[in-house]
C-alpha cells in the first residue's frame, strides 16, 4: 500500500523566534512528511536564523521580493513543484498556533474518506481556548463588505458572513471559507485551482480560494471534534498600522467582488463604486480615531 504524504508550508516575515518556536513542535510529526519554510523577505536577519534549522525533513527557502500572503505560498508551492516533489496533501499553516500530531493525522484522514472535499481544518480556537468567531464564514455578499468597512454606513449585525457558534456540532460542518491560518489540502485539486490568487496581499485569499473550489463542486469542512489554537502574534500587526490594513483589506476586497462575485460582474461592475466610496469613509474614520489617541497620548 502506498504511503500516503504530506508537505506542510509555513511563511515567515521577521518572526523567526515565533517560526523556529514552531518547528520544535511539529519537526517529529509523523503527520508530516516534509516541511517548507519561506521566508518572504524579512528584513531582520530571519532568513539566516532559519537556515540554521534545515535537516532531512526542513528546508528554508527565500523568496525573490514581498508581494504577501499568497504570493509567498504560492512560491513555496511552486518550488516543490519545480523540484518534482508531489505529496498527496499539502497543508497551509501560520507559525503562531498549537496543534498536535492526531489532529493533522484525522484531517488526512478525513480527506481520504470525503473525495467531494478539498480542504478541511479542525475547529480554530483564540489563545483562551475558546472557539473562534472566524474558524470559518459564508461567501462573502458586497452589500455586507461595504457596511463592514465603515461605522458610519454600518446597519445591522456586523460581520454577518460568520456562522453562529451552534452551527459547529456533529462531526463535522461543510462551510464556504476556512482561515488561512491552518488547514490541509488535496494537493491535485489545489494545484488544479493555481493555488492562491496572488493578485492579492492581504486578506480575502481564503474567500477566492473557497469560490475556486466551489466553483468546480468541492466543498470545505471543519472538523467539530479537534481544534488547533491560534495565538494570533501576527508579523501583520508589527508591520502595518491600521490605515495600512485597512487600505490592503479594501484593496483585496475589491478585487474579490470584481472578479469574482457574480454581483459585480458586466454592467454590475459599477456596483464597486460602493466600495470606494466606502473605502474613502473608512479612511476618513480612522484618520480622525488616530488623531485622537495621538491627542490623548500628549496630554
Amino acid at each position: 500500500m502506498k504511503k500516503t504524504t504530506n508537505a506542510i508550508i509555513i511563511l515567515n516575515y521577521n518572526d523567526s523566534e515565533t517560526v523556529v518556536s514552531y518547528l520544535n513542535l511539529i519537526k517529529d510529526y509523523k503527520s508530516i512528511n516534509k516541511i517548507l519554510v519561506v521566508d518572504n523577505m524579512s528584513t531582520d536577519g530571519s532568513f539566516d536564523i532559519l537556515k540554521g534549522c534545515e535537516s532531512d525533513k526542513i528546508e528554508v527557502i527565500q523568496t525573490r521580493k514581498n508581494k504577501g500572503y499568497a504570493y509567498g505560498n504560492n512560491y513555496g508551492l511552486k518550488h516543490l513543484e519545480r523540484k518534482g516533489e508531489v505529496y498527496d496533501y499539502i497543508t497551509i499553516s501560520n507559525p503562531d498556533i498549537f496543534i498536535n500530531d492526531k489532529a493533522i493525522k484525522d484531517c488526512i484522514d478525513f480527506l481520504k474518506k470525503h473525495e467531494n472535499v478539498a480542504i478541511c481544518a479542525p475547529l480554530m480556537h483564540d489563545r483562551y481556548n475558546r472557539v473562534s468567531p472566524r474558524t470559518a464564514w459564508k461567501e462573502r455578499k458586497l452589500v455586507s463588505d461595504v457596511r463592514d468597512s465603515s461605522k458610519l454606513l454600518f446597519i445591522g449585525r456586523k460581520h454577518v458572513e460568520l456562522y453562529k457558534s451552534d452551527y459547529f456540532t456533529g462531526e463535522y460542518s461543510y462551510v464556504d471559507c476556512i482561515p488561512g491560518s491552518f488547514f490541509v489540502a488535496r494537493y491535485d485539486v489545489f494545484k488544479y485551482v493555481n493555488y492562491f490568487d496572488d493578485n492579492t496581499f492581504l486578506y480575502y485569499e481564503e474567500d477566492i480560494l473557497g469560490k475556486k473550489f466551489k466553483d468546480l463542486g468541492y466543498k470545505e469542512a471543519i472538523l467539530n471534534n479537534i481544534n488547533y489554537i491560534h495565538f494570533d502574534a501576527s508579523s501583520i500587526n508589527k508591520s502595518f498600522n491600521s490605515m495600512d490594513k485597512f487600505k490592503k483589506m479594501q484593496k483585496s476586497k475589491k478585487y474579490y467582488h470584481k472578479n469574482y462575485n457574480e454581483e459585480c460582474q458586466g454592467i454590475r461592475r459599477l456596483n464597486l463604486l460602493r466600495i470606494d466610496i466606502a473605502t474613502l469613509i473608512g479612511m476618513l474614520e480612522i484618520k480622525i480615531r488616530t488623531k485622537r489617541k495621538n491627542k490623548k497620548k500628549t496630554k
